[in-house]
């Protein structure tokens, strides 16, 4: 019976110790994976923070992007006018000039035809003597 006794209680003592292993082993398990949680929930945090140091950044890039462009339109548009004003300016000069000289030598020929006439109706006038 004593024997019995002492089997049966160097079992319980091996099924304790067994068993706080197994409690020791899930502690450090649970540890561990709380571990990894506080990781990752700090992992996660940092990555939200990075991510939106980045779209942060984005939008001032795009914003310096879109401005940039803005002011490059505006001063293609202000370019590009003055040349078609300056281009226009140079073609309306040339167009007066030629109507000039056009209206120049056809009030020339008008006067020349003017001078024929008159000199003809100032020959048919004269009565010869």
């Amino acid at each position: 019976m004593i024997r019995l006794k002492r089997i049966c209680m160097e079992d319980a003592a091996k099924l304790n110790h067994g068993c706080s292993e197994d409690v020791q082993s899930y502690i450090r398990a649970v540890g561990f994976t709380e571990d990894m949680t506080n990781l990752n929930r700090s992992d996660m945090e940092d990555a939200a923070k990075q991510n939106q140091g980045c779209t942060e950044d984005m939008r001032k890039l795009n914003k310096n992007c879109s401005e940039d462009v803005t002011k490059l339109n505006q001063a293609c548009t202000e370019a590009d006018a003055t040349k078609l004003n300056q281009s226009c300016s140079e073609d309306v000069t040339k167009l007066n000039q030629v109507y000039t000289e056009d209206m120049t030598k056809l009030n020339r020929s008008n006067m020349k035809d003017a001078e024929k006439l008159n000199q003809g109706c100032t020959e048919g006038m004269t009565v010869p003597r």
